[in-house]
């Protein structure tokens, strides 16, 4: 007669566990602190954040945009913000062209607040950044 028991009918491991080199499958997304991130969490979380995002028109940053260079050359631009931004992640904008246009950088309309308690900062000058974070309701420059 086999008897299997599920590992939360176990008493907690004492030392390290040994799973001889197979694969834990079916793990749910980090929720707390300490949990374990599948590959595909911290692939999607992580990997992509390195790659600087370039572009010539308005844009809503996405959530692994971690660097925006903005080429204002034909126009001014508006850089919203991510939506959904990563709690602790640092998110840069950065002008990178040299005319008079204007790049905006203000909160998703969605995600409300302000940047720095204003409602957005205009950056003029090549090769101006702004480097911010969001704390659950504003964004600050850090």
């Amino acid at each position: 007669m086999s008897y299997r028991q599920r590992l939360d009918q176990q008493a907690p491991p004492s030392s390290s566990v040994d799973f001889n080199a197979q694969t834990i499958t079916s793990v749910a997304d980090p929720a707390g602190a300490q949990d374990a991130a599948t590959k595909n969490y911290v692939d999607t979380h992580t990997s992509s954040r390195n790659a600087p995002t370039i572009v010539a028109a308005d844009h809503t940053m996405l959530s692994d945009d971690a660097t925006v260079l903005v080429d204002a050359s034909a126009l001014s631009r508006v850089i919203d913000l991510p939506l959904g931004p990563g709690p602790g992640f640092i998110y840069t904008v950065k002008k990178i062209d040299a005319t008079a246009n204007v790049v905006r950088v203000e909160a998703a309309l969605t995600t409300g607040g302000n940047v720095d308690d204003q409602p957005f900062i205009d950056m003029g000058t090549q090769y101006q950044s702004l480097s911010c974070t969001f704390d659950g309701t504003n964004w600050w420059v850090v």
